[in-house]
């Protein structure tokens, strides 16, 4: 079995903080809303960490891919994520039909669909978050494309000055020849 890249661990790492700051969130809320029960917690729990192991799971199947060839990893990818999103739909599926063995009613189950449910977003949240921050962080390569854009304007100005430029090179370099000729007449004498 190969080493287990680095990136997948400080990713999955990024995306389980997440899920941990967006469950307190979720726990919060129901709380607010005075919904909050043990189940509550354990069906956000449950959910975050096959979340998290989704994601894992999906590093692990990228860093396989990376040594495959094209046809062959986008099959891989393909397979796992079908794979992934059948252990989140059990998961979830299961949760819903063990709660409605216990409760009366939709309104009683849907506070436990919700905790059941969420979690499973989390991981999309936090990659959306990364996303965004590295875009933000990276003002250089804006301000250097629209420096180039600039550029491009500012070429077209610069060629017409140095077709300007070229037409007068060429008087000059003309009257030099004039010299030369009248200078080398003037020796010949």
């Amino acid at each position: 079995m190969k080493k287990i890249s680095s990136a997948v661990y400080k990713e999955t790492g990024y995306v389980a903080l997440w899920v941990a700051i967006l469950s307190v969130i979720l726990q919060a809320v129901f709380l607010v809303c005075r919904r909050w029960t043990p189940v509550i917690l354990l069906d956000n729990l449950v959910t975050a960490a096959f979340s998290v192991l989704n994601f894992f799971i999906m590093g692990l199947t990228v860093q396989k891919a990376v040594n495959k060839s094209e046809q062959q990893a986008a099959s891989m990818m393909k397979v796992s994520q079908m794979l992934r999103n059948l252990m989140m739909a059990v998961v979830i599926v299961g949760g819903v039909l063990i709660h409605m063995q216990s409760k009366n009613g939709l309104l009683e189950l849907l506070p436990n669909i919700i905790a059941l449910f969420l979690p499973a977003f989390f991981p999309r949240f936090a990659i959306m978050v990364r996303y965004k921050m590295l875009k933000d962080e990276s003002p250089e390569r804006e301000t250097e494309n629209s420096y180039n854009d600039t550029d491009d304007e500012d070429d077209e100005d610069t060629d017409e000055d140095d077709e300007e430029d070229n037409e007068e090179s060429e008087d000059i370099d003309s009257s030099d020849t004039d010299e030369d000729v009248d200078s080398s007449d003037i020796d010949d004498d």
